[in-house]
């Protein structure tokens, strides 16, 4: 019997070992990949953000900025951009942003929402448009269109 018992403990003991060393290094990847998140967000090189609450944007000529839209791309929705006028500015990058979950070592979950970055350099002087239509799910009419007033200057 105390040798079974011996033997029992040993076998919690070694599974416990294993299960924290497991977690470890999951807590020591949700650290690396909240970084990953923010180099790769292109939030970082530009100078102004705008939300859906912005409809103006004044930039010069070398500067960078984003067009940040809520977005869930498992929902089927997808947001086009379509420049109107000449707003003297080039689309240098679109990329969604998964948001986190705090307090998890999961730090993304599968469904769950975040932001599209629209990341434009001012390349000319310039006023126009930029309309961003968010398109349901095999439709071609926009469920919601958002609209910013671009004036770039010299």
């Amino acid at each position: 019997m105390t040798g079974m018992t011996s033997h029992r403990i040993a076998r919690i003991a070694a599974t416990s070992l294993a299960a924290l060393a497991l977690t470890t290094g999951a807590v020591a990847l949700t650290g690396c990949g909240e970084s990953d998140a923010q180099v790769t967000s292109g939030e970082s090189s530009a100078s102004s953000t705008y939300t859906q609450a912005d409809t103006t944007i004044k930039a010069q000529v070398g500067e960078t900025f984003v067009i940040q839209l809520a977005s869930n791309p498992t929902t089927g929705y997808q947001w086009k951009m379509t420049p109107k006028g000449d707003p003297g500015v080039n689309l240098e990058s679109s990329k969604y942003v998964q948001d986190t979950q705090t307090g998890t070592a999961t730090d993304t979950m599968v469904g769950m929402g975040g932001m599209e970055n629209w990341t434009f350099s001012a390349v000319a002087a310039g006023t126009g448009t930029l309309v961003f239509d968010s398109i349901p799910p095999g439709k071609t009419t926009p469920a919601e269109t958002v609209t910013f007033n671009v004036t770039v200057a010299d």
